[in-house]
């Protein structure tokens, strides 16, 4: 058996001859202001979403440290009441016991002091609420802030996406109406 060697057509092996290249390429070139739109909004979208996530993370960072202070203080106030409590029962008993009166004006100075603190604890718990309040309060003012610029973002990009797809319409359909012309004028040569 003789073998010899033989230039394969292209068609054979799967290469487009000429003219379904050029028709390639020209298709390649009228989808290229289309990717480069693509490309460019999203450079556009990219920092802009990125700022969100850092935003949001940042804003959870703050949340957990709040609730930790919070938290905190709560606890130190708890411990402090826990403390008075104590006291005040060892001085009752203290003072049930008392037998003479200058142990007695000890135990009632005593009772004083520890209701003096008392009050002062009282005041700390009432200053965190109040500061709690005002903290969630702050906290829903600024999210109420972001969803409404959040919101804002949105009908911008929407509105922005709704010219760029009118955009590319027209521009689909003067190429297909330029494609078109040119088939009707191939046939015509035919």
């Amino acid at each position: 058996v003789a073998v010899g060697q033989t230039t394969p057509q292209p068609t054979t092996i799967g290469r487009f001859d000429r003219q379904r290249r050029a028709e390639q390429q020209r298709r390649a070139e009228a989808r290229a202001p289309e990717w480069n739109q693509r490309r460019a909004r999203v450079a556009q979208v990219r920092p802009v979403l990125e700022q969100r996530i850092t935003r949001q993370r940042e804003e959870q960072t703050r949340l957990v440290e709040s609730h930790r202070k919070i938290a905190t203080e709560q606890r130190k106030t708890a411990n402090e009441r826990q403390r008075l409590e104590e006291q005040r029962i060892q001085v009752r008993d203290a003072q049930a016991r008392a037998t003479t009166d200058a142990e007695r004006r000890r135990v009632a100075d005593e009772q004083r002091k520890l209701q003096r603190q008392q009050a002062t604890v009282e005041a700390n718990r009432a200053r965190i609420q109040q500061q709690q309040r005002a903290s969630q309060q702050a906290e829903a003012r600024r999210r109420d802030d972001v969803a409404k610029r959040d919101r804002a973002e949105q009908q911008r990009v929407k509105a922005e996406q709704a010219r760029r797809l009118q955009t590319q319409q027209r521009a689909e359909a003067q190429n297909l109406a330029t494609r078109k012309g040119e088939i009707d004028k191939r046939k015509a040569e035919d």
